[in-house]
């Protein structure tokens, strides 16, 4: 047969991905350049297939009935970035022409042969959806010795497992049913009608079974489970084989590489991993190496602040809870930050709302300060061992340009409006420094100049957007004013700002920092303002795709690292410490959306313990002197249990979240040289996020006879996903022979879990007190299994354990002899 081959190279135009995509994601557009190349027969027919080269295996692949190769694009994002890809379009579809009135499996296998030969192509993986997903082993019947492993997306082994598996089950939704008719009524409008039966008809002439209980290549099956009991693999003519894996996408339906991508890219990527072809919904090998003798620097307790929106949750009944609880994390100091510090109203509070009625007018204008909510709350803190983060705001009524917009006693069960009244500039700016010296001279009177100098000090919160209606000339006139202010009160007060969402959000913090170096100073007329510490917020963007949440968590990497390199640009600013004062995987906790919905369960544990060692990265990284990321979640006093906000416990239940913090409060000392073959890298992660294998890492430290390495088992899609087998080897201990004390803790579908124990009783609204007391328990931190001695050998301590997705695991090992 006479080949002939023509290259043209062009970047593909996705069908599926909005453009707008493309262009925001720094290198996405490599992950989608294409050679397009055609092969033509005898006959004058065409072949056209799609090549991107990389440095890992080779796998080619074929759209199912219809498509073209961006059918594809969307599950590419997501697959290994070193492949080198091969995409085949069949006879009549995509660019591949004209179609064959003898369309058969066999036929599309010799197809693809042809252009596997003109590739030269000696090992590679194969597999497709659909059709697409038949030809791959047809094609392994063929070429046993040449393929490395089939991909089998959906694809039928006999034309009665439609029929038989999957009859009473709904195809797939209304918006990808009618994706897929407007495909294939572009075929029919291509084609005769005769073409369009002998393709539409050509899997039913095919039995792929015998092939597959013959066969020794690794095989993937990836099916949708149509939300029903997944059926047999007798009913699916699947042989029960150990070269044959199966993996079920929960309440999916057939056209599986549009509507779950990134599954269907995981369940690929943990395949190629394995040639050998275990089953891919089983458990996964990582090794992690730490080496005790290596040390890298202190362990930096950036997690040991928090905050909320309420300020009046903090002295009522479960807030009192929660902060005792913070307490008893101990050293190093925890910090604590609330909004509404000197809002008008008498302290009752609603959603995003709070009030201590700081500050009123007589008749006359004669200023009436009032401490008695403020020292509230300061009090409640400070008896628990907590520090006040001192957020100076937002405007009392009585100062605000807009009083007659101010929020009088919202509903507590709806959200306040954050940019009303209490949002605006000062009438009188002399009035406004006033109020704020009183406070701050208030305070040290109270609690003394040695407890106070203790304090962060940051004027008003997010003044970037609309919890600030002034200016930004007005914002760092306020500034100006709030810092001359605290300082004549005490002159060592630690001074900070801007507070600014969104990292950087264009120029605003770079505008901040230069007011500070070299601006005109509002209150003292001169040239800068003081400046202690630099804060700003950087959030995650999670969406919900599909019925399910995906976390955004290169989102939040993305704005740390922007609002780092901002801030070394400014030398005389390169000692100051930096604190990221909200940092969270979305920006409002009193909100409660569909994308919001993996608050009470292990996604929000695995996501904090991932993002802190990422961020500490980004911080070495511009040699930023970070002193704290805070999480901005707390408790919504007399909400039901699990009511979905972001919170640390829920009606005086403990959040698998809080363990986390549990399991950073006892890592102290030196942090030590950790690596692991799971790791995904924090620069991959913000290009792409953790949307193909999952992120299996790890961090150590050594303090004195303790070692400790907390392990994660994270993904950015809140789904089913296999269990890592953790293999962790510690080196350079102190002991050459002998026994080591362990003890491991788990926050996991199993421990340290109030959620699932919530869900196991039938997710009660109105609790007993018995299952209280279940919940209370099943919320603290838990130890895996009872503790154990390991043995030291040449210094070296091996251990072996599973590792549940969305699992975090704190090893712990007594050293003392």
């Amino acid at each position: 047969m006479r080949l002939v081959l023509s290259r043209l190279s062009i970047l593909c135009v996705f069908a599926l991905v909005p453009l707008a995509t493309i262009t925001h994601a720094d290198n996405l557009e490599n992950l989608y350049r294409y050679d397009r190349r055609s092969l033509t027969l005898d006959d004058g027919g065409k072949i056209a297939y799609y090549i991107r080269e990389g440095r890992g295996p080779c796998l080619v692949l074929i759209p199912g009935s219809w498509s073209g190769h961006d059918v594809f694009d969307a599950m590419v994002r997501s697959l290994d970035p070193d492949l080198r890809l091969v995409i085949v379009e069949l006879r009549g579809c995509g660019e591949s022409w004209p179609p064959t009135l003898d369309a058969s499996i066999e036929l599309f296998a010799e197809d693809v042969l042809r252009v596997i030969d003109a590739l030269s192509l000696e090992r590679f993986y194969i597999g497709g959806h659909s059709i697409g997903g038949m030809i791959p082993i047809e094609v392994a019947k063929r070429r046993p010795d040449s393929i490395l492993g089939v991909i089998s997306i959906e694809g039928w082994t006999h034309h009665q497992v439609q029929k038989e598996a999957f009859s009473s089950a709904p195809k797939t939704s209304p918006e990808q049913e009618a994706t897929f008719a407007a495909v294939r009524d572009r075929a029919k409008a291509r084609m005769t009608k005769e073409q369009f039966d002998s393709f539409a008809s050509a899997w039913k002439r095919w039995d792929g079974l015998p092939i597959l209980e013959n066969t020794s290549v690794p095989v993937l099956e990836i099916w949708g489970d149509r939300g029903l009991p997944a059926p047999s693999k007798a009913i699916m003519r699947i042989p029960e084989r150990t070269n044959i894996a199966l993996v079920w996408i929960p309440n999916a339906a057939h056209h599986l590489p549009t509507e779950r991508p990134q599954d269907i890219a995981e369940a690929i990527n943990r395949f190629l991993k394995k040639p050998s072809g275990p089953p891919a919904d089983a458990e996964f090998r990582v090794s992690i190496r730490v080496d005790a003798s290596r040390t890298i620097g202190l362990v930096e307790p950036i997690w040991r602040f928090f905050g909320y929106d309420e300020a009046n949750y903090t002295y009522m009944p479960h807030g009192k809870n929660l902060l005792t609880k913070l307490g008893k994390l101990g050293n190093p100091q925890v910090y604590v930050r609330c909004h509404h510090l000197l809002t008008s109203g008498d302290g009752t509070p609603a959603l995003k709302w709070g009030s201590t009625g700081a500050y009123t007018e007589a008749a006359d204008g004669t200023p009436v300060y009032n401490w008695t909510i403020v020292d509230r709350i300061f009090d409640t803190y400070l008896e628990r061992g907590l520090k006040p983060y001192v957020e100076i705001g937002f405007m009392p009524e009585a100062l605000s340009t807009h009083p007659e917009d101010y929020p009088q006693n919202p509903p507590p069960n709806e959200l306040a409006p954050i940019d009303s009244g209490q949002a605006y500039p000062p009438k009188d700016y002399n009035k406004w420094a006033e109020l704020v010296y009183q406070w701050a001279k208030h305070c040290v009177e109270k609690y003394g100049v040695g407890e106070v100098n203790q304090w962060y000090w940051g004027i008003w919160n997010e003044p970037n957007i609309t919890y600030w209606r002034g200016s930004r000339e007005e914002f760092f006139k306020l500034y100006d004013f709030s810092v001359d202010a605290v300082r004549r009160a005490l002159p060592t007060a630690r001074m900070g700002g801007p507070e600014s969402a969104h990292g950087l959000d264009g120029d605003f913090l770079r505008d901040f920092l230069r007011h500070c170096s070299r601006g005109a100073n509002h209150a003292t007329g001169g040239q800068g303002a003081p400046l202690d510490f630099i804060s700003f917020h950087a959030k995650g963007a999670p969406e919900f795709i599909d019925g399910q949440v995906r976390m955004g968590m290169g989102e939040q990497l993305r704005q740390v690292d922007d609002a780092f390199r901002v801030i070394a640009s400014f030398e005389e600013f390169g000692k100051l410490p930096v604190i990221i004062g909200e940092c969270d995987p979305e920006g409002c906790a009193a909100c409660r959306e569909p994308r919001n919905a993996y608050r009470n369960g292990t996604m929000y544990s695995s996501y904090t313990t991932a993002v802190f060692p990422r961020i500490l990265e980004l911080a070495e990284k511009h040699n930023i002197n970070l002193e704290g990321a805070l999480t901005w979640a707390f408790e919504f006093e007399g909400q039901p249990p699990f009511a979905g906000f972001r919170a640390l416990a829920t009606d005086g239940i403990d959040l698998p979240v809080l363990n986390v913090f549990r399991m950073f409060a006892k890592m102290r000392g030196q942090r030590v040289s950790t690596q692991s073959s799971g790791s995904v890298s924090t620069q991959s992660i913000m290009e792409k996020g953790v949307r193909g294998v999952p992120d299996v890492s790890a961090c150590a430290s050594l303090d004195g006879d303790k070692l400790y390495v907390i392990v994660w088992n994270y993904h950015d899609d809140d789904v089913r996903g296999a269990d890592a087998l953790v293999e962790l080897t510690i080196s350079g201990l102190p002991h050459e022979k002998g026994e080591v004390k362990l003890t491991r803790y788990c926050i996991d579908k199993n421990h340290s879990n109030s959620y699932e124990a919530w869900k196991g009783m039938g997710k009660p609204i109105d609790l007993a007190s018995a299952q209280r007391e279940i919940l209370e328990v099943a919320s603290k931190l838990a130890e895996c299994e009872p503790q154990t001695a390991i043995p030291i050998k040449e210094g070296i301590a091996l251990l072996a354990f599973p590792l549940q997705r969305q699992g975090v695991t704190l090893i712990v090992l007594d050293l003392t002899r």
